[in-house]
């Protein structure tokens, strides 16, 4: 079974290491963006 992908948008840094690190540590796998032109860009891959 692959490990489900979570994508974290928000423009504060702190927010998203945050989201990052919880739910990581649940087993998730995370990518973050700061920007929404960057997480629709991940979003598309």
């Amino acid at each position: 079974m692959r490990p489900v992908k979570i994508l974290a948008a928000d423009d504060d840094p702190a927010t998203l290491e945050f989201y990052k690190t919880l739910l990581s540590e649940a087993g998730y796998q995370v990518e973050t963006a700061a920007e929404a032109t960057a997480a629709v860009m991940l979003f598309k891959e």
